[in-house]
């Protein structure tokens, strides 16, 4: 989605270069972690541990360029908690 508003070799978004690399590499990840469970070669605790591990790698990635708006976020911005008080 960040193509669409950025051109990636001009993007003024610090992360962008490396997101393309980055899904590409958490994705390929994912996939050998779903052949090894449908083969049972990995416990359900290991696997978990490393799909919540993949994650918080997308989360860190993707965090510089989401914009989230939720009311526990809002409470969190003081400019913002004294409007949701008002209403």
């Amino acid at each position: 989605m960040i193509k669409l508003f950025q051109i990636p070799k001009k993007s003024t978004i610090t992360s962008s270069s490396i997101l393309t690399f980055e899904f590409r590499r958490l994705q390929k990840e994912y996939i050998k972690l779903r052949d090894l469970q449908k083969q049972n070669k990995i416990e359900a605790k290991e696997l978990n541990k490393k799909l919540n591990a993949i994650s918080k790698k997308i989360k860190k990635l993707i965090s510089p360029v989401v914009i989230r708006r939720s009311r526990v976020d809002l409470e969190k911005n003081l400019a913002f908690k004294a409007d949701l008080e008002k209403q």
